[in-house]
């Protein structure tokens, strides 16, 4: 979680990167616009110091939350469901806890907020190449053993 580390430093209202998806009134969360949003204000900036890396780390940060959280909330509203969870990766990321319980207790929303360890929250994408590897090299699952490594060099 670099960024995270790094946005700890910084200044969230450093950098304004747009939310445009949260006006959008649907659930998908491509983010290939703000992409091109942030790497435009990083080419305008003449040096890149401690304090420049770490504002843009605390801005794409709260940015990529703000999306996040308000499309979950809208999301809850529509749909009422009991409860949510927050997995992946993502999952990990302490600002996007703090905002989502803080959106639901704002929303006065009766629904259970689910939140593994962050130890637990792993990239989807390593759970689907481990589940690709797996599927053409069977193996028993008493004979699989867990490593926080994905790969031993």
């Amino acid at each position: 979680p670099i960024i995270e580390t790094e946005a700890k430093q910084g200044d969230s209202k450093a950098y304004n990167f747009p939310r445009d998806m949260i006006g959008s009134h649907n659930y998908h969360f491509s983010f290939s616009g703000f992409k091109t949003a942030v790497s435009r204000e990083i080419k305008k900036i003449k040096k890149i110091n401690r304090r420049v890396k770490s504002n843009l780390a605390a801005s794409i940060q709260e940015a990529i939350v703000d999306v996040l959280v308000s499309k979950s909330i809208n999301a809850i509203n529509e749909y009422k469901p009991k409860s949510i969870l927050l997995s992946g990766g993502v999952a990990a990321n302490i600002r996007l806890r703090e905002k989502m319980k803080e959106a639901i207790e704002k929303n006065h929303m009766l629904i259970d907020l689910h939140m593994p360890s962050t130890k637990l929250c792993t990239d989807n994408g390593a759970v689907i190449a481990s589940y690709a590897y797996f599927n053409n090299h069977p193996v028993g699952w008493k004979d699989i053993k867990a490593s926080a490594q994905l790969i031993n060099y």
